[in-house]
């Protein structure tokens, strides 16, 4: 009973602690009805204030609830409501970043408000028990407890790549949720890019991974695609089976204009204009230096007949994050 006790105080005080830099995200929208009838509506997430500086405070939450929103605003823990700016968004995880003004009258307000620490998910083992806060049962700010249960390791989708890792935390919803250590500490992020495993388990991206995109936005910087998702290519699988140096294209989405100009699932991009590929470090630190508004010229390798030949296509990105 009294091992019990602790336990639930040890939660209760991470909670407390991991409470104070997260917020309800709520997104106010007009509409007209079949009569023509104006009315409001409302949809709520969670956010993350995962930085701050002098001027404003730095809100990570989900992007889908707020597209169509005429005005935000994020209440604290202590139901004290201020206004909320969307600053951009990454339409491939479905993320958003509000900004909040520090100072003035938001000054007293936002004093409980604390930006949350970041843990490296190399610390993290199977079974290490972790705290969900966010939309665990569909509801803004509900939180559930459970264990890490699987590290996936680096999973693939269309121009990224991130790790994952699955707890026990039963996540019905595809907003926001943050999954926190008992170090207070966050590590990953449950979103509607994450995939949901059998009853009882859930998907969470590593919250280092996110970050990237998060500041990016911050910083006011804008990331293309091609709708391309790419793998590195281990060492021994190259040397063993002659593959040229670059990075492997698994997939590429139909109707994109890398789609259209004939790069296909198989190849091995070496270049982007001027730039080589190496690997998906590289891969991805162009297509933050790319222009929309003008075709890229991509070289790939393309096996035939036994060996590979090159090749060259043009081909115009698309914005992923504005």
């Amino acid at each position: 009973k009294e091992e019990k006790s602790a336990v639930y105080e040890e939660i209760s005080k991470v909670y407390e602690q991991a409470s104070r830099s997260t917020v309800k995200v709520s997104a106010f929208m007009q509409d007209v009805d079949w009569f023509e009838m104006a009315y409001d509506s409302q949809a709520s997430e969670t956010g993350l204030v995962f930085k701050r500086d002098s001027d404003y405070y730095y809100i990570l939450t989900g992007y889908n609830k707020l597209k169509d929103a005429d005005s935000i605003i994020v209440t604290t823990k202590t139901d004290e409501a201020v206004d909320a700016e969307l600053m951009g968004y990454d339409k491939t995880f479905d993320i958003a970043v509000l900004k909040v003004v520090a100072e003035n009258d938001n000054k007293r307000i936002l004093k409980t408000l604390r930006c949350a620490g970041f843990g490296d998910m190399a610390m993290i083992s199977v079974a290490d028990p972790v705290i969900a806060i966010g939309s665990v049962d569909g509801n803004a700010s509900s939180f559930a407890t459970g264990y890490v249960s699987e590290k996936v390791g680096t999973v693939g989708m269309a121009d990224r790549t991130y790790d994952t890792f699955v707890t026990t935390v039963p996540v019905v919803s595809s907003d926001s949720v943050f999954i926190f250590g008992m170090n207070g500490k966050v590590y990953g992020y449950h979103g509607s890019a994450c995939a949901y495993r059998d009853s009882g388990y859930s998907e969470s991206i590593e919250i280092a991974d996110l970050l990237v995109y998060a500041d990016r936005i911050v910083e006011g910087k804008t990331t293309c695609g091609f709708g391309i998702t790419v793998s590195d290519i281990p060492d021994e699988v190259r040397k063993a089976q002659e593959i040229p140096e670059g990075i492997y294209i698994l997939s590429v989405k139909k109707d994109t204009d890398a789609y259209n100009a004939g790069i296909q699932a198989g190849d091995v991009i070496s270049a982007i204009g001027k730039d080589e590929i190496m690997s998906m470090e590289d891969y991805d630190r162009i297509l933050s230096e790319l222009d929309p508004e003008e075709e890229a010229l991509i070289k790939v390798f393309r096996s035939s007949q036994g060996s590979y030949k090159e090749r060259s296509f043009k081909a115009k990105p698309h914005l992923v994050q504005y």
